[in-house]
C-alpha cells in the first residue's frame, strides 16, 4: 500500500514539472496570417520591422491581333484629325453604262483606281458613280498636274470635270501612306460589295514578296513587281472576284489599291495591291526617322 502511494506521489510530481517546463519553453511553430485576424508579424519583431511587401513584376504580353471580319475602316482627311467612314469616298467606274471596277475619291476631284481595269476604253466613255449614287463625268486619266505616277505604277488617277459633291474632301485631301508596309504589318481590307451596296472588311497582315512570289509561283519576279504589295486574304471563293481598285488602309490612311482582283486568276490566298502614297509624307518620314537614329552623324 505504501508503495502504491510512493508510485503515485512520483507520478504527480513528474506531471507537475512537466507541466512548468512546458509554459517556460518558447514554442517552436509560428501563426500565419488569417483572412479574418489583423495583421501581426510572423517572426523576430527586429526582423520584421524591415520587411517590404514584394510585388512580382511580370512581362507585359502583347496582344494578338484578330484577324479576320472587322469594322468598317475609318480614313483621315487631312491634318486636321478628322475621319471619315471609307463608304464615303468611295465610287464606281463605268464604262458606257458597264461596271468596271471600284475607285477611291482622295481629293475633290481625283481618284485613284487600278489601271487594269482599262484595256481598250476610252476617256469620253468613263463615268462615276458615288456611294450616294451621283454621276459624274471624267476628264482625263494620269496627266492630271496633282498627282504624279510611276512609269511602272499599276495604278491610275481620274479627273473628274467637275468637283463631287462630298464634303469629306472638298477641303483637305485623305490622308495617303507615310511609310513603307513591311512583312507582318497588321492592315485593313475592305472590299466593296456592289450587289449589297455595302463594305465588308478583314483585319489582315502584310506578307513578304519572297513569300508572296512563291504563293503566286513568280520566283523570278516577272508578275509580283519590288514596288507592290502582297496581304493574306482569308476569304474563300473558288473563282477570280472582280475586286479591282479596291483601297489597302493601315493607320486610318490609303495605302495601296488592288491591282490583280480576289484569287485571279486562279485561288491562290493572297491579295495584290500597287503602293500609294504622298511623297511629301513619306520623305517627312523619313527625314524624321534618320534625325530620330542620328544616322546623319554616321554619313557625317
Amino acid at each position: 500500500m505504501a508503495m502504491s502511494r510512493l508510485l503515485l506521489l512520483q507520478f504527480l510530481l513528474m506531471l507537475a514539472v512537466l507541466m512548468v517546463w512546458s509554459k517556460t519553453k518558447k514554442p517552436t511553430y509560428h501563426y500565419h496570417r488569417s483572412l479574418y485576424s489583423k495583421y501581426a508579424a510572423q517572426h523576430n519583431p527586429r526582423i520584421q520591422s524591415g520587411y517590404k511587401r514584394h510585388h512580382p513584376v511580370y512581362p507585359k504580353v502583347k496582344a494578338t491581333p484578330a484577324f479576320g471580319t472587322s469594322k468598317e475602316p475609318q480614313i483621315k482627311i487631312g491634318s486636321s484629325g478628322m475621319q471619315v467612314p471609307l463608304h464615303d469616298l468611295l465610287v464606281r467606274v463605268y464604262n458606257d453604262g458597264e461596271f468596271l471596277c471600284v475607285g477611291t475619291l482622295i481629293a475633290e476631284r481625283l481618284i485613284a483606281t487600278a489601271a487594269t481595269c482599262f484595256a481598250n476604253v476610252e476617256i469620253r466613255d468613263l463615268t462615276i458613280k458615288t456611294y450616294t449614287n451621283e454621276v459624274m463625268e471624267v476628264m482625263q486619266k494620269n496627266t492630271t498636274k496633282y498627282f504624279r505616277l510611276d512609269n511602272k505604277s499599276l495604278l491610275s488617277i481620274l479627273e473628274l470635270k467637275h468637283s463631287a459633291a462630298n464634303e469629306s474632301v472638298t477641303t483637305s485631301q485623305a490622308k495617303l501612306c507615310d511609310t513603307t508596309l513591311q512583312p507582318r504589318f497588321i492592315v485593313e481590307l475592305p472590299t466593296y460589295i456592289r450587289t449589297r451596296h455595302s463594305v465588308h472588311t478583314q483585319t489582315t497582315e502584310v506578307l513578304s514578296l519572297e513569300e508572296c512570289r512563291k504563293r503566286m509561283k513568280d520566283p523570278s519576279g516577272k508578275v509580283i513587281s519590288d514596288t507592290m504589295i502582297c496581304v493574306k486574304n482569308r476569304k474563300y471563293s473558288a473563282k477570280c472576284q472582280n475586286t479591282f481598285g479596291n483601297p489597302l488602309i493601315y493607320n486610318g490612311m490609303i495605302c495601296a489599291i488592288n491591282v490583280m482582283g480576289h484569287n485571279c486568276p486562279k485561288p491562290f490566298g493572297v491579295d495584290v495591291y500597287d503602293m500609294l502614297y504622298n511623297a511629301a509624307d513619306f520623305v517627312g518620314e523619313k527625314m524624321k526617322f534618320i534625325a530620330s537614329a542620328k544616322l546623319d552623324d554616321d554619313i557625317a
